[in-house]
């Protein structure tokens, strides 16, 4: 079962616009900002709900097994957490240290960067109107604790994949507390005073869980046992977090983002390159683990700061798909770089692929057609020992820049071909960056989450029609109420009692399972494959679920009801009743493998590793068969309706990057322009349609005659 590290750390929500001097108004960009704090935090809130489901889904995995509690919906085992692997091993961030920092940014940039800590609002405001409509940044006394952490996560997250000791710095300094937040490490890197000691306001994230091994807990302080050890990037003394499977995928959640950020420049709303800046770290500290690096960037606007970093680099291949305005038109998209043939300089050429959309409406079969013909061949000659994924969602449908229509599924399949083709055994760390609809960009991170997590994306309509979070809000429920007004994140330390959590959260109840009893009877009966079952016995399933629930003594595996409403099997019956009444026809046949009993534990779904890199590219193509289809017959049957502008602007960057020095051969990277792709799916040949039609006229005249007959 995979698990995934989760790094995000609320301090990062303290970075916000400043309120102008009385008698000004704010600057219109800023009112609200697209770049804000409750983009992580909407973020981690998903997660939540989605761990607590595919928690309940894999406590029940081995009950599975067992005709009669899937039935019953009661569960095998004594009902605790104990054991049960959890999806994601939180942390949260520990600041980045100027050393680290200095590895990309010059020391003179950083020290710039850490000034603004101590100015006064009045000064920020100013700094802020003077750059924000060339840059688009805005700044904030707690700006540079925020990009700190968020380069500090990112850079955490290479040592905890790649499992190994780097930096050390001797010297930290205490951070002011801030309200209703305990932090972590309590440090921030070679700083020596924030310039503000008042309490402030940070938003909180949803309490996280981990298993009794204790990680995910923070090192310091917090209601929790405090024992784990935190995502550290090395430079504090704790060490890395290392799971029991261990993860070699991690997903950072932070802001502010970073792909902008040039190497003495701010814009873009970065500040310090996570990314560029934790792929050069990954390269010197672990260079027996890691040569090559890939940084996908799939964020709409491009990576200018990453490109710039990167660009003399032949050890990091940096791929961007974004957009850009026409040669030569006067429509300006930010940042206006990225062309095709920028392909990277002297040793680097060939290391820096462009691929740059010049128009709008680009979609899910563009985007297909540019992994399956461009990206995933390069990548696959490329071969990574560490992938990175600066991962911004404004090319999704909704988004308020982008104006792409990219759908969460296009997000996750992007992601699931990357990691078939790159193989299953490569590091991965993904990071956010762009994305400022914040219903969008929930959808797209928890699209992301599964295809790192190894979850079939058939699971999520599942999740859907069985989370008890979106039942108690469709219902009415209060503690989904509870829980956006209580908005919490998790922080530096987490409560080691999963049950507690459970009891808390209030996710299930009586009338959520009459409920979905109910509508599941509702499908039952219109189901022909259901026809003759018996609606009574049915009806009797659901009356003891219901009973068990009212009562509150669950089945605990032994007989023992122990009545107190903790995480036991009467506790999770919401949970199973929906799958479980789905399939009570398989529960009567002679094939128990057959039950689901919700959502059984896929095997992972991605190329082994031992298969070829020729065989892991065809599985990383298959991931996207679905939108663009690599093996058709037809070369302009691939992607049906895909626009003619958008294989054009493919066509430009496969001929920029198959003539470069490193490329030229033609040996590693197999690639050909792709032709203009059908509007549509023929519906028949001319044969088949000539022979429907002399078929339907002989049937015709044969009905014809019989008409005859009966006439006389």
């Amino acid at each position: 079962m995979t698990s995934v590290y989760l790094v995000s750390d609320p301090r990062m929500t303290l970075h916000r616009p400043v309120q102008p001097p009385e008698g000004q108004e704010q600057h219109r960009q800023l009112d609200p900002p697209c770049e804000r704090p409750e983009r992580i935090v909407r973020i981690m809130e998903r997660l939540q709900e989605l761990e607590h489901v595919l928690v309940g889904f894999r406590r029940n995995s081995d009950a599975n097994n067992d005709r009669k509690n899937v039935a019953a919906g009661k569960l095998q085992g004594d009902g605790g957490m104990e054991g049960t692997p959890m999806p994601f091993v939180r942390s949260t961030c520990s600041p980045v240290s100027r050393e680290t920092v200095t590895l990309l940014h010059p020391g003179e940039y950083y020290d710039k960067l850490r000034a603004t800590s101590t100015l006064s609002d009045g000064v920020l405001h100013q700094l802020t109107v003077d750059t924000l409509s060339g840059d688009d940044v805005y700044y904030h006394n707690d700006t540079f604790l925020a990009a700190t952490l968020a380069c500090g996560g990112v850079v955490g997250c290479i040592d905890s994949v790649l499992g190994g000791a780097g930096m050390t710095v001797a010297k930290h300094h205490q951070i002011p507390q801030a309200q209703g937040y305990s932090s972590g490490s309590g440090t921030v890197s070679d700083n020596e005073d924030l310039g503000n000691e008042s309490p402030r306001d940070v938003a909180s994230f949803p309490d996280g869980n981990s298993s009794d091994n204790g990680n995910g807990g923070g090192s310091g302080g917090g209601s929790g046992s405090g024992s784990g050890n935190a995502i550290t990037s090395n430079n504090t003394t704790a060490t890395p977090i290392r799971p029991e499977n261990s993860a070699s995928r991690a997903l950072a959640i932070v802001r502010p983002p970073g792909h902008h950020a040039c190497q003495s420049r701010s814009m873009g709303f970065c500040f310090l390159n996570s990314v560029a800046v934790a792929a050069k770290y990954a390269l010197t500290q672990h260079s027996s683990k890691c040569q090559r690096v890939l940084i996908l960037d799939w964020d709409v606007h491009h990576g200018n700061g990453t490109q710039d970093l990167t660009y003399d680099d032949p050890n990091i291949l940096y791929v961007s798909l974004h957009r850009i305005a026409k040669q030569g038109s006067k429509l300006y998209f930010f940042p206006g770089t990225g062309r095709p043939d920028e392909v990277g300089h002297d040793a680097a050429e060939g290391a820096n692929l462009n691929v740059a959309w010049d128009i709008r409406g680009v979609g899910n079969v563009e985007y297909a057609a540019a992994f399956s013909e461009l990206i995933l061949p390069l990548v696959s000659a490329f071969d990574p020992s560490l992938v990175m994924i600066s991962c911004g969602f404004d090319a999704a449908e909704g988004d308020l820049i982008g104006d792409c229509l990219l759908s969460p599924e296009m997000y996750y399949r992007m992601t699931r071909s990357l990691l078939a083709t790159a193989g299953i055994s490569v590091p991965t760390v993904v990071a956010l960056e762009g994305g400022y609809n914040l219903d969008v960009i929930t959808d797209c991170a928890e699209a992301v989450a599964l295809a790192l997590l190894d979850e079939p994306w058939a699971h999520r309509v599942e999740l859907t029609r069985s989370s008890a979070f979106e039942v108690a809000a469709s219902e009415g429920n209060d503690s989904h109420t509870k829980l956006r007004e209580r908005n919490e994140v998790f922080g530096s330390s987490i409560d080691s009692s999963n049950i507690d959590m459970v009891k808390d959260m209030s996710i299930r109840s009586v009338d959520m399972v009459k409920d979905m009893s109910i509508r599941s009877i509702g499908e039952l009966q219109e189901d022909p494959s259901c026809a003759s079952f018996n609606a009574s016995t049915i009806m009797e399933s659901v009356r003891q679920i219901i009973s068990d629930d009212q009562s509150g003594a669950g089945d605990d595996g032994e007989g023992n009801g122990d009545g107190d409403g903790d995480c036991d099997s009467s506790s999770t019956s919401s949970l199973d009743i929906h799958s479980s009444l789905r399939h009570l026809k398989a529960v009567e046949g002679d094939d128990p493998g057959s039950i689901s009993g919700g959502l059984a534990l896929p095997s992972p779904i991605i190329s082994p590793p031992q298969l070829t890199a020729e065989e892991r590219l065809r599985a990383g193509r298959t991931e996207l068969s679905s939108f663009w289809n690599y093996d058709s017959p037809s070369a302009r049957m691939k992607g049906m309706g895909a626009k003619k502008s958008a294989i054009r602007c493919i066509n430009q960057s496969i001929r920029a990057i198959r003539n470069t020095s490193r490329w030229r051969d033609g040996t590693r990277l197999r690639t050909k322009e792709i032709p203009n792709q059908n509007e549509f799916v023929p519906l028949v040949s001319t044969r088949n349609r000539r022979n429907a039609a002399m078929a339907a006229q002989s049937v015709e005249d044969m009905n014809a005659s019989l008409g005859n007959v009966s006439m006389r």
